[in-house]
């Protein structure tokens, strides 16, 4: 079974600890008349936890720096 390391969705931790991350699989739609038409729900994860039925093979985020 994949990782959650393994998965696109996962992205660094805020708090900068390399075991941990966020998790942006869930994504939902809202109303038209909203400025933006998605919105997502971020979750901690360890890295090393089974991945999710969600999971899309990928490359995470590597480097904190990526996202500067």
């Amino acid at each position: 079974m994949p990782t959650c390391k393994e998965c696109k969705f996962v992205t660094p931790s805020p708090t900068g600890d390399p075991s941990t991350g966020v998790c942006l699989v869930e994504r939902m739609q809202l109303a038209d008349s909203q400025q933006t038409n998605t919105a997502i729900r971020g979750k901690m994860v360890k890295k090393s936890d089974e991945a999710c039925p969600k999971f899309e093979a990928g490359e995470s985020w590597k480097d904190i720096k990526n996202l500067l």
